[in-house]
């Protein structure tokens, strides 16, 4: 067609390729060769087309009729014009069967089949492997069916054919929601939606496909589906399979974090479910709407609706929702005073999913955890969300996978682990995320680019923070407060990265456990001991506690003993808070704590230039030039990089282990 030109001996494109076709001089010659074949021949050639690009002799018999030694003899005769080849390696689990040469060849060969044989041939083959009856077939039985009825849709044999299709395609997608892979059953349920003419068989179809929708991370596919779903139950008055669809769009809208949807939508269906819905059902819209005031920071409502749920979960013993209440009480419980009752439920509901195979609920609960967790060790938390991420991999949950990862990734910062948090969201690059996921996945990845001063952090800063803008999600809403902190941070403006945080700790009860340690330090750097006094207030108000939390008050308490004068007290308070962020393994936070007490401080106490100067050797190795730039500036310019080994009376970054 003209559209490539060859350059230095190899070709470039010219203009947009757009849609490219095979030459038709091209399927013509083979065409041509095919027809110059015995009758017998071509057809074989057309039986193993229906199969695919590659084909087992034992299947190429069911769909030719003949024997398999009759095929194995042609096969040879067939692999000598060079038509087909056999598969010889001892690697492949194909080992033994045959394959096109080219797929054009076997693209021709099917093209050639009248619709009528290919509606013959193709239930032949999907009754191959049906005769099988082996599970992992499942997915070809299904493509053989679909492309009977496609062939020829039309007629009584049509119908059967699409209720064959249906029931193949939908028990395809089981298989692939039990091997962990939502997209994959996407596939098939969108087919089997396609064949589905009974109202009720599609609303079922629709439902599934909208629930693997919501495992898969695309709460947009979700909300289409399942809104026709419960327009079908609602036109043939089936009331209780509407309330039904309703808590699991209510799912999907809680998985893209969609607030401003989600609210009205429960609370309608708390409103008017009561005698129309059935009643485990309003358990679980209850209890979903629970965690919707949580998530709205409406916390006694959000706890009196726990309670609600759980009393009827408990009489019906509706483990699910059981598990899914007592995750939402723990959270809140956590966060508000009460850390180890708030453990113990989200414990218990792991144990209670674990036990009845609830995966989606144990993800969700390993996730809970681990947030709370986070206030204790963040090096058990971050060792446990390595192993919730592999765990909802495997059980297929995208969605709580990409929230784990960025969790994971503002510990993985704690540990030093900068790279690691690149390294996994890259995998997601070309991958098509909801904003909520795409905020809390990218966020720790761009705070790192701001803080090594990486010559794109502007524009990502930039695109974040509008995508942020206007978000319902309060947790999510207030990031925009703890990107622009820690803008501020890396360029000077510390006491406008301690008011940054505070916006973000005021906003979101989730986040300010750790937004006020760091709008504490930011005011010890800012030299604003009243800015780091407020800091610590508020910590005591949220009532979160763990030993991370005592000791990020023992670094601020320090600071503010400093910038007072108290300088012995502050001295001897951050000789002990820097030990124990380093026995904790934490090179990040003691390399701040370090800073601010060369800034609290002065150089001229010598423990303090010390401290500094490790502070800035754990600095350059996580690469933040920034810091180190403004470290150095407060260290003088006297050889700023030397400091007596152990300084900092800790494990240094260069035994930190690194991850891929």
């Amino acid at each position: 067609d003209g559209r490539l030109r060859e350059v230095d001996g190899r070709y470039e494109p010219i203009g947009e390729l757009g849609e490219l076709a095979v030459p038709e001089t091209l399927q013509a010659l083979i065409a041509a060769r095919l027809d110059g074949l015995e009758a017998t021949d071509r057809a074989l050639l057309q039986d193993a087309a229906v199969l695919g690009q590659s084909f087992p002799v034992s299947g190429l018999s069911a769909v030719n009729g003949a024997s398999e030694d009759v095929i194995v003899a042609r096969m040879h005769d067939l692999a000598a014009m060079e038509l087909v080849e056999q598969l010889v390696d001892p690697r492949s689990p194909e080992r033994g069967q045959y394959m096109f040469v080219q797929a054009l060849i076997r693209e021709v060969a099917y093209s050639t089949l009248a619709k009528r044989d290919r509606r013959t041939r193709h239930l032949a083959a999907a009754r191959y492997f049906e005769g099988l009856g082996e599970d992992e077939l499942a997915g070809a039985l299904a493509a053989h069916y679909i492309a009977a009825y496609e062939a020829m849709p039309e007629g009584p044999e049509g119908d059967a054919l699409a209720v064959q299709a249906r029931l193949a395609l939908v028990g395809a997608a089981d298989r692939a929601i039990g091997l962990g892979s939502p997209e994959q059953a996407m596939t098939f349920l969108t087919q089997a939606a396609t064949v589905a003419t009974d109202p009720n068989d599609r609303a079922a179809i629709l439902e599934r496909l909208g629930r693997a929708a919501t495992a898969a991370a695309r709460p947009d596919i979700a909300e289409t589906n399942l809104l026709e779903a419960i327009e079908i139950r609602r036109a043939a008055g089936d009331e209780v399979g509407r309330y039904r669809a309703v808590l699991w769009l209510g799912e999907g809208y809680m998985s893209g974090r969609l607030i401003d949807k989600l609210a009205p939508l429960l609370e309608e269906a708390v409103a008017y479910a009561p005698g129309v819905a059935d009643e485990a059902d309003l358990a679980a819209i209850i209890s979903l709407l629970s965690r919707t005031r949580q998530m709205e920071q409406r916390f006694h409502e959000a706890l009196a609706l726990s309670d609600r749920a759980l009393e009827i979960a408990e009489r019906l013993d509706q483990y699910e929702t059981i598990a899914a209440a007592l995750i939402t009480k723990g959270s809140i419980l956590s966060n508000h005073g009460r850390p180890i009752e708030g453990l113990s439920l989200i414990a218990t509901a792991r144990e209670l999913a674990n036990d009845h195979n609830l995966a989606a609920i144990e993800s969700r609960a390993l996730t809970n955890l681990t947030i709370v967790m986070a206030s204790r060790d963040v090096r058990a938390t971050w060792d446990i969300e390595l192993q919730a991420i592999e765990f909802a991999r495997r059980v297929g949950r995208r969605d709580t996978e990409l929230t784990l990862l960025g969790n994971a990734g503002e510990d993985a910062m704690r540990l030093g682990e900068w790279d690691w948090v690149g390294n996994e969201m890259a995998a997601f690059d070309q991958v098509e995320l909801p904003l909520a996921h795409r905020i809390g996945g990218e966020f720790p990845v761009i705070v790192i680019a701001v803080l090594r001063g990486e010559p794109d952090a502007p524009a990502r800063v930039a695109e974040i923070t509008q995508m942020i803008a206007g978000y319902a999600d309060n947790d999510y809403a207030s990031s925009a407060d703890d990107l622009q902190a820690w803008v501020s941070l890396a360029e000077g403006r510390d006491a406008a990265a301690r008011d940054g945080w505070m916006r973000q700790a005021a906003a979101s009860d989730t986040n300010a456990p750790f937004a006020l340690p760091r709008a504490g330090k930011a005011a010890i750097l800012a030299g604003d001991a009243t800015g780091a006094r407020e800091a610590l207030d508020n910590l005591t108000l949220n009532g979160t506690r763990g030993r991370v939390i005592d000791i990020e008050r023992e670094t601020i308490e320090a600071g503010v003993a400093a910038l007072e004068g108290r300088t012995d007290d502050a001295v001897a308070r951050y000789r002990a808070a820097l030990a124990t962020w380093g026995e904790m393994g934490l090179p990040w936070d003691q390399a701040w704590a370090a800073w601010t007490a060369v800034a609290s401080l002065g150089t001229e106490v010598p423990e303090a230039r010390a401290w500094g100067a490790a502070a800035r050797s754990i600095l350059a190795q996580l690469g933040a030039a920034p810091l180190v730039g403004r470290l150095d500036e407060a260290l003088g310019a006297d050889d700023p990089g030397s400091s007596p080994k152990g300084a900092l009376g800790t494990t240094q970054l260069g035994e930190v282990s690194e991850r891929a």
